[in-house]
């Protein structure tokens, strides 16, 4: 069993990862890190592990490399789709995966460093392929739905979400069921691994809670 410590800011997308690994044969994902204390500390506790860690959390990669060293460790590195991977390709990591990859491409590359090839490159390394049909499903969730999945991205809860919007919890489990109904997903995991599977998603519901044309009394009052 391939131990795996996975390594990102986003709940959401961390128990997608989780998610992915445990639908396969030989990985055992050991701990999740929001934060670089955690994954460091992570990394000097477990053995023989695979850190899958993105750039948004780790705030010195040399560290993280040496300890991954002195642990016999590898690490897959997570870089947002703007990041360019010639600069990591020499740095020692294991592999480089952009964040809007394909799940199938998580299970490839590390099944690759798992068989010690050195350098895995990104399976994208050219532009970026428009998510068409994550764009056309966040098209059919309103601005609030979008906004409550960015909530749900983060970690949250529905009550704490309930608090952060205004309203009550019951209308936020409403839209929690919406959202699944719409996306055909059954719950949170299944919620991550469709914004995995479907960047387009995620970036609209981040642009949303970022205030983009968003005005939350008003669509709450109308019940959108």
């Amino acid at each position: 069993m391939f131990k795996v410590i996975v390594g990102d800011c986003q709940p959401m997308f961390r128990a997608g990862i989780a998610g992915v690994l445990a639908a396969g044969d030989g990985f055992a994902v050991v701990q999740q890190c929001a934060h670089w204390r955690d994954l460091s500390e992570a990394a000097a506790r477990h053995s023989s592990a695979l850190i899958i860690a993105s750039t948004r959390v780790v705030d010195s990669l040399s560290n993280l490399l040496s300890l991954a060293h002195e642990k016999n460790s590898r690490i897959l590195l997570i870089i947002e789709d703007t990041e360019s991977c010639l600069r990591y390709s020499g740095a020692g990591v294991g592999g480089v995966l952009r964040r809007s990859s394909d799940p199938a491409d998580l299970v490839n590359h590390c099944r690759k460093i798992q068989r010690g090839i050195q350098f895995v490159h990104p399976a994208t390394a050219g532009p970026v392929k428009r998510d068409t049909v994550g764009a056309r499903a966040a098209q059919r969730l309103t601005r609030t739905e979008l906004r409550v999945v960015s909530f749900i991205m983060e970690g949250m809860r529905n009550r704490g979400i309930a608090e952060a919007m205004g309203t009550t919890e019951q209308v936020i489990k409403n839209y929690v069921r919406s959202i699944f109904d719409k996306l055909g997903v059954s719950d949170r995991v299944e919620l991550a691994l469709y914004t995995i599977h479907h960047p387009a998603v995620q970036m609209a519901a981040a642009d949303v809670a970022a205030g983009f044309g968003l005005f939350p009394q008003f669509e709450l009052a109308i019940g959108a």
